[in-house]
C-alpha cells in the first residue's frame, strides 16, 4: 500500500524524528506531529517493513530523499550487537554508536514504484507499506472514510485509491456516504485503532454533510464550529474534529453524563460534531496537547 501526498515533504530532520519515534512539531498550531503513531504502519505489514520517500524545498531548491525501516530480530553479527530496527542509508556511518545518517537522494536510483509516485511536481511525501496484510486491505477505504469524513465533505482532502486490476476509485463524498451507510448497523467499534462505531460515523457524517455550520465564540475569543443534526439520527453521539481529522468521541472521554443522556427519553437523539481549527488557537493547542500519539483519544494533561 502506497500513500502519496503533495504536502511540504519531510527534510532529514523531520525524517529522523519520525524514524526515531520522537515527537516533532513545526509549530504549536501544526495539524499533526511525528511520533510513535507512525508505528501503526508496521502493524499493516506482514513483513514489518515500511519505505519512506520525500521531495522537500530548502532555500527554493527541491531535494529528494529515500529510506526504509524494517523491524527485525536483534542479533549479533560478529562485530557488534545489533538492534531490532534497521534503515536504508546511502553511506554506512563512520561512528555507528552515534551515527549521522545520509539517506539516498538520487531519484533515479530509488525503487521504480517510488520514482513513479514521487514524480509529482513540487513537494510531497510517500509512505509505502510492504507486504500489506490482505485481511486489512478490504477495510482500507472504510478506515479512511470514517476518520477523514469531515475533510472529504468540505473538499479539504482529495483521495484517489489505485488498486491492482481495478480502475482508480476517487474517494469522494458519494463514495464516503455509501461506505459509512453500509456500516451503519455496526453498533460497536472494532479494533483498538477505531474511534467511531459504524453508527456514530454515519450520524457524524450526516451532521457535517447535511446540516448548517454554526459558530460559537468562547469567552477567550476562540471560535468553535459545530454541526448539529436532530433528524435521521436514532441516539445521541458527539464527535470531536481537529482540522478536519477525527480525534475523539464521547465514550473515549469516558463521559458518564453522555451515557445518561443517551438513556434519557426526555431528550431527542442528536449528532453533534465539534470542529476545532486555527480560529480557536487556545482550545486547538489544548486539544492537541491532550491527544495520544495515535490521535484517537484525549488524555488528562499532567
Amino acid at each position: 500500500m502506497v500513500f502519496a501526498d503533495n504536502g511540504k515533504g519531510m527534510d532529514p530532520v523531520k525524517l529522523e524524528a519520525l524514524l526515531d519515534g520522537r515527537t516533532h512539531k513545526d509549530k504549536d498550531s501544526s495539524r499533526g506531529s511525528y511520533g510513535v503513531g507512525h508505528f501503526a504502519a508496521y502493524y499493516l505489514s506482514s513483513l514489518q517493513y515500511v519505505l519512506y520517500a520525500s521531495r522537500y524545498a530548502e532555500n527554493k531548491t527541491l531535494y529528494t530523499l529515500y529510506t526504509g525501516s524494517p523491524i527485525l530480530a536483534g542479533h549479533h553479527d560478529g562485530y557488534a550487537q545489533r538492534g531490532s530496527t534497521g534503515r536504508i542509508v546511502g553511506v554506512v556511518p563512520d561512528n555507528e554508536k552515534n551515527p549521522e545518517y545520509q539517506y539516498p537522494s538520487d531519484l533515479t536510483k530509488f525503487p521504480r514504484f517510488i520514482q513513479k509516485n514521487l514524480g509529482m511536481e513540487g513537494t510531497g511525501t510517500i509512505v509505502a507499506i510492504l507486504g500489506l496484510s490482505e485481511d486489512w486491505n478490504k477495510d482500507a477505504e472504510y478506515a479512511i472514510a470514517s476518520h477523514f469524513f469531515s475533510a472529504i465533505a468540505h473538499d479539504a482532502l482529495e483521495i484517489t485509491v489505485h488498486q491492482s486490476g481495478y480502475k482508480p476509485q476517487k474517494l469522494d463524498a458519494n463514495r464516503v456516504e455509501k461506505l459509512l451507510k453500509d456500516n451503519n448497523e455496526e453498533l460497536i467499534a472494532r479494533g483498538d485503532g477505531k474511534i467511531l462505531s459504524g453508527r456514530d460515523a454515519w450520524q457524524s457524517w450526516l451532521a457535517v454533510n447535511n446540516s448548517k455550520m454554526e459558530t460559537i465564540q468562547l469567552s477567550n475569543n476562540d471560535k468553535v464550529n459545530i454541526y448539529l443534526k436532530t433528524t435521521e439520527v436514532d441516539y445521541a453521539c458527539i464527535a470531536l474534529i481537529r482540522s478536519n481529522m477525527l480525534v475523539a468521541r464521547h465514550d473515549k472521554m469516558q463521559s458518564p453524563d453522555m451515557k445518561k443522556l443517551q438513556k434519557n427519553t426526555d431528550f431527542d437523539p442528536f449528532a453533534l460534531v465539534l470542529d476545532v481549527d486555527e480560529t480557536a488557537p487556545k482550545l486547538f493547542g489544548l486539544i492537541k496537547a491532550a491527544e495520544g500519539p495515535h490521535h484517537n483519544e484525549l488524555k488528562k494533561i499532567t
